[in-house]
This record gives C-alpha cells, sequence and structure tokens, in this order.
C-alpha cells in the first residue's frame, strides 16, 4: 500500500470474529481515518466487505463462504486471529492479498502444553492416574516405563513461534534439541536446525518429535506409515498443530501394536474426537480437545496489541508483524 499518514487514509476494516472485538474497538478509538466495522454472520459480512480493505477473522471462521466473498471484493489484507492458516490454504485468499497469523499471541501457551503432554508421557502420569482410581497401586510395575529428557534427543518438526517457545521451555530439561525446518538457519535454542529432506534421519535418533508445524498440501500425513517406521520403538509423538499432519489410522496401528511408545495429541483428524475413535481406547496416549492455546488471561489483550499494531501499519504502509509468504 502507498505510504502516507493515518490522517489521509481512509480504511475500512471488519472483524468477522467471534470474540475480542470490543477491546479492539476501544484500543482503536481516536485512530484517524479508521472504520471498524464488526460482523457476526455471512449476510452481514457480505453487506459489509464490498467496500472493507481488511479483514480480521480466525481460521475456523475462515470458511469457504467467507473465502469466497472475500475473493469478489478489494481487499488487500485478512489478519487471521490464530496461529494456524490452513483454512486460508484450503480455501485460498484473493490475489494479491496479504496474509498475517497471530503465531506469537498463542505460541507461549500452546507450548506449555506441548511440554505438559510430553512431561506427561515421560513420566507416565495418565498410568498414575489411572493406578489412583483402581485398586492396584503397584509401584514395582510402573517405575521400569519411566524416563527422562536429560540426555535425549527431542526433535522440533516446525520450528515458528511455536516451535521456538517449546524449545525455550524444553531447554531447563536437558534434551538435545534438533529443529526440522524448511529454510536452515542458526535458531536460538536448537542445538542442530535440518532441512525436510533430513526428515527420516532425525526421526530414527530422536525419542520425542514434536509437531508444531502449518497444514499444508505438502504436510498434510506427512507423518504416516514410512514417518512412524522410521521412529524408535521408545519415541513419543506430540501433536499440538493440526491433526491432518498425521496419518491417524497409522498412528492407531503403530500405537496398538507398540512400534512407537506413546502420543500426546491436541489435534485430531476429526474434532471433536469420535467417541468411538481407537485413540480414545489406547493405554500410551494422552489425549486433550484442541485446548493448548487456551489458559493465558493476556492472550486477548496481545491479540489486540497486534492487530492495532497491523491495523496502524496497514494504513501507514509499514511492513506487516507476522505475514505470511505467499
Amino acid at each position: 500500500m502507498a505510504g502516507g499518514s493515518e490522517a489521509d487514509q481512509q480504511i475500512k476494516i471488519v472483524c468477522h470474529v467471534t470474540a475480542g472485538f470490543p477491546a479492539l474497538l476501544a484500543a482503536c478509538a481516536g485512530m484517524p481515518g479508521l472504520s471498524l466495522v464488526e460482523t457476526k454472520t455471512l449476510a452481514g459480512l457480505e453487506r459489509e466487505i464490498a467496500d472493507a480493505d481488511g479483514l480480521i477473522v480466525f481460521n475456523g471462521d475462515y470458511t469457504a463462504e467467507v473465502a469466497s466473498l472475500a475473493g469478489r471484493q478489494k481487499l488487500r489484507w485478512i489478519q487471521f486471529a490464530t496461529a494456524g492458516v490452513d483454512n486460508a490454504e484450503k480455501f485460498g485468499v484473493p490475489e494479491g492479498c496479504l496474509l498475517c497469523n497471530a503465531g506469537d499471541v498463542w505460541a507461549p501457551t500452546v507450548a506449555e502444553h506441548a511440554l505438559a503432554l510430553l512431561l506427561g508421557l515421560v513420566r507416565q502420569i495418565h498410568l498414575l492416574e489411572r493406578t489412583r482410581l483402581g485398586e492396584d497401586w503397584s509401584r514395582e510395575a510402573l517405575v521400569p516405563a519411566m524416563g527422562s529428557l536429560q540426555g535425549r534427543t527431542l526433535a522440533l518438526v516446525g520450528v515458528g513461534n511455536i516451535g521456538r517457545e517449546v524449545a525455550a521451555r524444553a531447554r531447563a530439561f536437558g534434551p538435545r534439541i534438533v529443529g526440522v525446518i524448511r529454510q536452515p538457519r542458526s535458531v536460538e535454542g536448537i542445538d542442530e536446525a535440518v532441512p525436510f529432506e533430513r526428515l527420516f534421519e532425525v526421526l530414527a535418533a530422536a525419542d520425542a518429535v514434536v509437531l508444531s508445524l502449518a497444514l499444508t498440501p505438502e504436510t498434510h500425513h506427512l507423518i504416516g506409515r514410512k514417518a512412524l517406521a522410521a521412529m524408535k520403538a521408545s519415541a513419543l509423538l506430540i501433536n499440538v498443530a493440526r491433526g491432518g499432519i498425521v496419518d491417524e489410522a497409522a498412528l492407531i496401528e503403530a500405537l496398538g501394536e507398540g512400534r512407537i511408545a506413546g502420543a500426546g495429541l491436541d489435534v485430531f483428524a476429526r474434532e471433536p474426537l469420535p467417541a468411538d475413535s481407537p485413540l480414545r481406547a489406547l493405554p500410551n496416549v494422552i489425549l486433550s480437545p484442541h485446548v493448548a492455546g487456551f489458559g493465558n488471561d493476556g492472550a486477548e489483550d496481545r491479540l489486540v496489541d497486534l492487530c492495532r499494531d497491523n491495523i496502524g501499519r496497514f494504513m501507514t504502509g509499514e511492513a506487516l508483524r507476522n505475514r505470511i509468504a505467499p
């Protein structure tokens, strides 16, 4: 967008969001030339988006219908209020439209949840809890399965906002941390960064694998039968990214046959996880219903700050934060 002061720009941003609009409206009060509008229905969005310059939306609310409306208008910027933007990949964005996410907003809490799932499996918390609820309080039966991250190899598949936050927190537990990334580079907190071409090599050496990458056509079922076969029988898999990155049927087989030791999953191929999913009956898994990003009272404040900052940058032609490369 051409440069200029806020005062000489007339910008309309539509917020098609399920929460947070009042706080954003208050934060943006007094910004010259800005019209900030909330929509809650497709009819409202169709009406307001016709002359809008930007759209703020959660990934889950960016449906095929919303994408269709966006594609017929003059939108130049879409700000996702989530870390994931897979629906933008799935349904498309208008040609030439800038796309940003909110990965740094949710990353700290998602990283904590990933470590909670991992440590729960390493220390067998799920089995301890089942023992507590049963009659068999057998220390001898549980101790042999307990492990530690000290001196182990932790592989982070994806080292974006979430992956870096996982690395920062995991460092205190003493593992060697290897990151699998698209463009190998030096990353703070990572002992070694390798390209995706070496994924199977990394999986074979890893004691635990954390998935924190975007779901794209290239990463769909990235962790399938071949990838799972490359892993150690003692290895653990943690997924706080998107369910589609893992071939769930292949994972269920690997877990059931003991070809990997366990999995901590916050995301699934179908959500909510069906009541008859075999994952629910497996003893070597910890499951949570896509809640990794919740629980931080400051997240909404950070989201509002990000959106306000990017609105200001958009109005003055500055580089946007968290821009997703086309």
